[in-house]
């Protein structure tokens, strides 16, 4: 643990992040120790391709998650007719790194390389869904089936996934240990191709 307003005194940086999110209750930040990374592999290019094994800290899967906001509005649009109640769009509820916009819903669903301004990632493998886009973020509120339910009569598209994971948005490994992505950068795509999600 970094710091945490249960401190008798926690430090006043984190108090002001307290007050800019509006939180009201204890508020901790919380890091990886050094050493304690994991290694990705299962889809994930290996160090003899890289010249580095990608690692993660707190994500369960991949460095980064990138998704089309044109495959959320496709999904909003088929949400609307299910549970008219969920008006806004749904796109960070799916957690997503790196949010793009300009190509046609799922585009992304083949996409094997890109460019993201200067630096090119890898595209390892469909994101699985799981059920924690059912809760608002901003609310806490959570719908008993949806969107989840919706996605897994449409989407289950990677038959490496199984029946019952649906799958949006695309896991990246960047090409380099270091890169930089920035609002407005073009994407190029490099390569395209079939992929099949390996478990864990």
């Amino acid at each position: 643990m970094i710091a945490s307003t249960t401190n008798p005194n926690p430090p006043a940086w984190i108090k002001d992040i307290q007050t800019y999110i509006g939180c009201s209750k204890d508020f901790a930040l919380f890091r990886v120790a050094a050493g304690h990374d994991r290694q990705v592999f299962r889809n994930a290019p290996r160090k003899e391709q890289l010249g580095y094994q990608s690692v993660i800290g707190f994500v369960d899967a991949y460095p980064l998650h990138i998704l089309g906001l044109s495959s959320v509005a496709d999904l909003d649009r088929k949400l609307a007719s299910v549970v008219p109640e969920l008006t806004e769009s749904t796109a960070l509820r799916f957690r997503a790194n790196i949010y793009f916009d300009g190509c046609e819903a799922y585009a992304e669903d083949n996409w094997k390389r890109i460019r993201i301004g200067e630096s090119i990632y890898h595209v390892a493998c469909r994101t699985t869904r799981c059920e924690l886009p059912n809760t608002d973020q901003w609310t806490g509120k959570k719908h008993l089936s949806q969107p989840s339910k919706l996605l897994r009569s449409y989407r289950n598209i990677d038959p490496g996934a199984g029946p019952a994971k649906a799958c949006l948005g695309m896991q990246m490994v960047p090409a380099v240990e270091q890169g930089f992505v920035k609002v407005g950068d073009e994407i190029e795509v490099l390569e395209t191709g079939a992929h099949y999600y390996l478990k864990q």
